[in-house]
């Protein structure tokens, strides 16, 4: 892993190389989605995250993506969605846990952490009383947001966010869209770093279309 941080922090430099960077294919590096998605970042563009916090690979990526975002230029914000594909119940409790976490205003704070006490402390947060007892150790309202993952807003933004994974076309975690609109297509047999340096290059290409203005 130590190695791969190096190869990656190395990558990062591609956000401010002279250099031109590589040409993207359409059908090959990206696909357009047929429903752009509204930016939440008006004038920024946007690169949303669509991950689950039970995705291993979600996991893995965190620590990449934290750097890759705090080393982005100041035009780029990155936006995590939760994805609730339709009948997975499994899904669901993760999903209105982000939903309450992004509506008491404790997203940022504790993002990365639910998959730290997911993949490393082996917590079950689906289950109220040890999510409850895992807020308080965050210094976090734990009735603030336990109310907000039943209320009447989650449950229609639940509804919201399955319409959302199903019009982008998501079919796996993680994927990145560069604003609202460019879908990253993996590269089979590549490293993390290799995906964010391609990530980078997205931005770049989006930003030529005029996004963000």
């Amino acid at each position: 892993m130590k190695k791969l941080r190096r190869t990656f922090v190395l990558g990062l430099l591609a956000f401010t190389s002279l250099f031109a960077l590589a040409e993207l294919k359409q059908g090959v590096d990206y696909t357009i989605i047929p429903k752009p998605i509204a930016s939440e970042n008006p004038g920024k563009i946007e690169v949303q995250e669509f991950f689950w916090y039970r995705c291993s690979h979600c996991f893995e990526a965190q620590p990449l993506l934290d750097q890759w975002a705090a080393s982005a230029p100041k035009d780029v914000v990155l936006r995590p969605i939760h994805v609730m594909w339709p009948g997975r119940t499994d899904m669901e409790g993760h999903a209105r846990l982000y939903l309450a976490l992004k509506e008491t205003g404790t997203l940022s704070k504790v993002h990365a952490k639910v998959f730290d006490a997911t993949f490393r402390q082996e917590l079950e947060l689906r289950r109220e009383d040890v999510l409850g007892k895992w807020l308080t150790t965050q210094q976090v309202d734990a009735n603030k947001v336990l109310g907000a993952m039943k209320s009447f807003g989650v449950n229609a933004k639940l509804a919201q966010l399955q319409k959302l994974t199903s019009d982008s076309g998501i079919d796996g975690t993680p994927t990145f869209i560069v604003a609202g609109k460019y879908k990253l297509i993996p590269t089979a047999g590549k490293s993390l770093a290799d995906e964010f340096t391609k990530l980078t290059e997205l931005v770049a290409f989006a930003r030529k279309q005029g996004a963000g203005k």
